[in-house]
Order: structure tokens, then C-alpha cells, then sequence
């Protein structure tokens, strides 16, 4: 009997202002073509409706967007991230109808959100689930949120039956997760946590975005967990400025086969308007470091720790903004910029708080770095 193989590839981040400007090379072309799904995580609404976002940075996307991740073979589109809302319901609704036909994850209605998207293909059953975590876009309560649309909430108490039901009926359950902190290379604790979880309760791989710099992958369980898959194109410009490794890539390549999930991490680079794999020498040692922080618990909690120390005043920012609170912090123009609007618009700072309270990431680098500062044990 023929031992079937399918192939996945799983990219980060996609979000381009000018995606005529942009293009994919040759060889990544070749490589994502030799896998049958190819997803994209396609982060930012198209510009439709209001702006509905909770503070001053909010993305859109070009209207050409869903055609060029089209022609470049992705025939799976994720759409459950924290800027999906940036245009509330009417944004999210447009954006999912211009990939027409095409399979989308992670958004719609309350019961369309909860369950478990399948796709059959050489005879095996692939179950996705692709959630956010608690931004303005996710649902987050069925008494309120019901009629809503909107994205799944990787947290609510509901998801781990959702998976544990699901699995029993497919073959390969895949989790896809936008959370995390911004601009960290290793994930927190409690992140990681959940993805274990995530695989106790079924799940065969779980693949991450969102902190828009790549973190390492590991096996837990024998199922591979990718922590960040980092950007695959994100361009706002030329004369954008953009952090250090905001360039840098990773491509989830899975390889099914009859018995387990086969992972292996696919490095690629966006320079001169170009996503383009990246062979490197530099690009491989990169990942393993990322990767051996993973491996070593003392080295893995102490490089937490220093991530979280450098991030975490703007995490703070933002919530004493949105209560307005304000810290004596050296002015610039972005810091005048945000204490204006917060000072003007009462609700929109309410919303920033209510943000700020809901969202993970902001109390768990909080809770960790007044813990570290405090040098507290409680």
C-alpha cells in the first residue's frame, strides 16, 4: 500500500500596502508549490466602513491584497488576528468576501467561529482551527456576542471541547493561533502552556503569529508547536522604518504522513521588495538559538525574563493611556499624539483600557515584570 503524503506550508504574516510592489522569488515560488495547502495569514482588513480600532495604529490592506496572495497559490486564507477588527464586522465581512470562493479560517458567526473547518484531500480528513486572542475582534461571550461577527477566542472555555470533539472525527487537526508579545523571540510561559494543552486536547501541530519576529519550534508530545512564524511580507513602504528581524520568516512546512505530523522550519527573507528564501548561514544559526532556548528551562525563563524587562513600559503605556493615567515619560511626537487623542476622546480611551484588561499578553508581561522588578517571591 502507497504510504500518502501531504504537504502544508504554513506562512506568517502577510500585510502590504502596495502589493504590486511586492513579489515572490522564483525558488520560494517552486518551494511552496510542492506543498497541496499553502496558507497565508493575511493580518488587516480591507479599508471598508469606520475606523474601529481601539488605539492610533490600526492596519489596512490594499484593495489588490487578496489577489496577490491569490496569485501567489495560497488556497487557504487566515483572518483571525488582532487587527482583523481595525473596520469592525463591515471590514472583516468585505475582506473574507473578496477571496470569493477560496477557503477562509477564523471568522463568522458565533457557531461558525466554534467548530472545526475540514478539508479532505488523498483521503485523509484535515481539521483547522484558527483563533485570536482576546482583541476587539474575538468573541468572547455567548451571551452578548451570539449574533456577532467576528473572530474565535483561543481562551474561551469552550475551544478545548471544540478540539477534543473534532478530533475524533478527522485524521490531523491543525491549530492555528494569532498571540503573543510583539517583538519577543521566545514565548512566555503561559503561551506555551496553552499550546501543550492545545495538543493534549487533540491537536497535531499548533503554528503562531503575531509577534512579527520568528521564535524557535519544538515537539511536544511528538506534535510540532511553531511559537512565531514571524512576517512573510509585511510592507508598509519604503520609507517605513521597521525593527530588527521585522523581515525575517518562517514557513511551517508540515509533511503528513500515516502515522505522524513531520515539521521542519522553512527560513525566508523580504529585502528589495522580495520574499525570498533564506539558505543562509547566518539565517540557520539564528534559528538554532532560537530553538535552544527552548530546550533549556534555566536559559528558556532567563531570556523571558530580559524580553520582558526591555517591553514591557510599552505594554504599560497603553493601559495607563486608556485609563487616563499618565506616566512622566521622555516626549516625543507619538507620546504627545496619543495623550491628545486620549484626552479628547474619553471613550476611546475607555476602549483602550478595556483592551488593555481584556488581552493576555498585556497581564501576563505586566504581572512578570512588577513580579521581577518587586523581587517577590508571592
Amino acid at each position: 500500500m502507497t504510504n500518502t503524503k501531504i504537504n502544508i506550508a504554513i506562512v506568517g504574516d502577510f500585510c502590504s500596502f502596495y502589493p504590486h510592489e511586492n513579489e515572490i522569488s522564483n525558488a520560494l515560488r517552486s518551494e511552496l508549490s510542492s506543498h497541496e495547502l499553502r496558507i497565508v495569514n493575511f493580518e488587516g482588513p480591507l479599508q471598508i466602513g469606520d475606523l474601529h480600532t481601539a488605539g492610533s495604529y490600526f492596519l489596512k490592506q490594499s484593495k489588490d491584497s487578496p489577489s496577490w496572495c491569490l496569485n501567489n497559490g495560497f488556497n487557504i486564507i487566515n483572518l483571525a488576528n488582532n487587527h482583523a477588527y481595525d473596520f469592525g464586522e463591515e471590514g472583516l465581512k468585505a475582506t473574507k468576501q473578496s477571496f470569493g470562493n477560496i477557503l477562509t479560517l477564523g471568522s463568522g458567526y458565533w457557531d461558525e467561529v466554534y467548530s472545526v473547518t475540514r478539508v479532505e484531500i488523498s483521503g485523509k480528513k484535515i481539521g483547522f482551527f484558527s483563533a485570536t486572542s482576546a482583541d476587539l475582534s474575538s468573541l468572547k461571550d455567548r451571551w452578548t456576542d451570539l449574533d456577532k461577527y467576528g473572530c474565535p477566542w483561543i481562551n474561551h472555555p469552550c475551544v478545548n471541547k471544540v478540539i477534543a470533539d473534532a478530533k475524533s472525527k478527522l485524521d490531523y487537526l491543525i491549530v492555528i493561533v494569532h498571540a503573543g508579545v510583539e517583538y519577543m523571540d521566545v514565548p512566555l510561559p503561559e503561551w506555551r502552556d496553552r499550546y501543550y494543552e492545545l495538543v493534549d486536547m487533540g491537536a497535531d501541530a499548533v503554528v503562531a503569529t503575531h509577534a512579527h519576529v520568528p521564535q524557535g519550534f519544538e515537539y511536544y508530545s511528538d506534535k510540532p508547536i511553531f511559537y512565531s512564524l514571524g512576517n512573510f511580507c509585511f510592507y508598509k513602504g519604503e520609507d517605513e522604518r521597521y525593527p530588527e528581524r521585522w523581515n525575517n520568516g518562517i514557513i511551517a512546512s508540515l509533511e503528513i504522513c500515516e502515522d505522524r505530523i513531520h515539521a521542519k522550519a522553512i527560513q525566508t527573507f523580504f529585502k528589495n521588495k522580495i520574499v525570498d528564501i533564506d539558505n543562509s548561514k547566518s539565517a540557520k544559526e539564528y534559528l538554532d538559538k532560537l530553538n535552544s532556548y527552548l530546550k533549556d528551562n534555566e536559559k528558556y525563563l532567563k531570556r523571558v525574563d530580559e524580553n520582558v524587562i526591555n517591553l514591557y513600559k510599552k505594554y504599560e503605556e497603553w493601559l495607563l493611556l486608556g485609563m487616563n493615567s499618565y506616566k512622566i515619560r521622555p516626549l516625543s511626537l507619538r507620546n504627545v499624539y496619543h495623550l491628545l487623542r486620549a484626552l479628547i476622546t474619553g471613550g476611546l480611551s475607555q476602549r483602550v483600557a478595556l483592551h488593555q484588561l481584556r488581552e493576555e499578553s498585556t497581564r501576563y508581561v505586566l504581572a512578570r515584570a512588577y513580579k521581577l522588578l518587586s523581587k517577590t517571591n508571592l
